[in-house]
């Protein structure tokens, strides 16, 4: 299959395949059959995508102090978040806080 073809859900398979063989690109790219140009391009494609989706990591300060549970973030907001709320609130919440 030439590799203009491949779905982005093959390429997927191909990079992780590529990540775990410990070969550089040009010598995985060969090794299966691919361009490695077009290996590269999917391989920066998904760190974009992954990039732009990930949310970075925040600190949870532990223990949960009057039925709430403490979350200070990076950018210095601190939210008590009362343990009764539901998940969905509580999701809502945190993204609010990350987009400060």
């Amino acid at each position: 299959m030439r590799a203009k073809n491949k779905t982005p859900q093959e390429w997927s398979a191909i990079v992780s395949g590529q990540k775990q063989s410990g070969l550089n690109n040009k010598a995985y790219a060969e090794m299966i059959g691919v361009n490695v140009c077009s290996l590269v391009a999917w391989k920066r494609r998904f760190k974009k995508e992954t990039n732009d989706t990930q949310a970075p990591l925040v600190e949870v300060s532990i223990p949960v102090q009057n039925g709430a549970l403490s979350l200070r973030f990076p950018n210095g907001i601190e939210l008590q978040i009362p343990l009764s709320l539901g998940n969905t609130q509580i999701l809502t919440f945190l993204n609010w806080a990350v987009r400060q």
